[in-house]
């Protein structure tokens, strides 16, 4: 079909790497790609939607002026540009690659805790398999956040929440499926208020939905009684769990902000059911 050329043409001008072939699975049988980066499924996926949205505007007889125009980059931005307003209020995800790390582990250790990701880790998540680590990139390159997701199932999730498989289990729909966990977000202290942590998460969840997972859950570092991610989270209607104690005691490297040294916070377990409707 000429929209699938099309899109493959267009998009491969700029430097996707998708084949025809793999186009065409990806838009007219809706299969995922696999061992391609998340940005060239979304500038494919994307740039058939404008295309789509450009006809329609034909067929309705609209006139081309700047709303449409504004209408159009937001259609091809989705999922690729994060955040709203002016051009240098903008931010881009990235898939984290081999030269991003030293960023990332630097910008890991200002919000999370030093040496709680350490570069061998991060180096790890490049390679392994449904593990997703995204940079948060100002439109001058600047980092401001970042979102680590991957699939799991309860049993791994289980040890890593120190919680009964039991419990996990009781709120998802199929007990033997793939569930989603966000392991990590982080928003640099100059980026905060932008509401950024809502679309770092509401990212992860169409991924996460996109991979089939049955429920997503994110396991929150707690000051006090106090969840810093929870109004993030109920916006986007998780619901609480259950309290963990000593989640990250065992790290021995961590040092942590709250306590200055080793962590003895508590966590609390937030989850989320997914449905068709929230995959991208």
């Amino acid at each position: 079909a000429f929209e699938i050329d099309y899109a493959h043409n267009s998009t491969a001008i700029e430097g996707n790497t998708l084949t025809l072939i793999e186009t065409k699975v990806l838009l007219e049988d809706e299969i995922s790609v696999g061992n391609k980066y998340l940005r060239e499924i979304y500038e494919v996926v994307n740039h058939n939607k404008a295309f789509a949205y450009v006809k329609k505007c034909i067929s309705d007889n609209k006139p081309l002026d700047e709303n449409i125009v504004k209408d159009i980059h937001s259609i091809l931005m989705e999922n690729i540009l994060v955040g709203k307003g002016p051009e240098k209020e903008r931010f881009y995800l990235k898939e984290l690659q081999e030269e991003d790390l030293d960023m990332a582990v630097t910008l890991c250790d200002r919000c999370v805790g030093v040496n709680l990701y350490p570069r061998k880790e991060l180096a790890s998540a490049i390679q392994r398999k449904n593990h997703f680590f995204y940079l948060l990139l100002t439109s001058d390159g600047k980092a401001a956040g970042y979102i680590y997701f991957f699939t799991t199932v309860i049993k791994e999730l289980s040890t890593r929440a120190r919680l009964p498989e039991d419990q996990i289990a009781a709120v998802c729909s199929n007990k033997e499926g793939v569930i989603g966990n966000i392991q990590s977000i982080g928003v640099a202290d100059a980026f905060r208020g932008k509401g950024l942590s809502v679309s770092l998460l509401e990212f992860s969840l169409k991924n996460l939905a996109e991979l089939m997972a049955d429920t997503a859950f994110i396991v929150c570092w707690k000051i006090g009684k106090r969840v810093p991610l929870r109004a993030s989270l109920e916006k986007l209607d998780f619901c609480y769990l259950s309290d963990a104690h000593k989640v990250w005691y065992d790290l021995p490297d961590l040092i942590c902000p709250y306590c200055a040294g080793r962590c003895k916070c508590d966590a609390a377990v937030y989850y989320k059911p997914l449905t068709k409707e929230d995959a991208l």
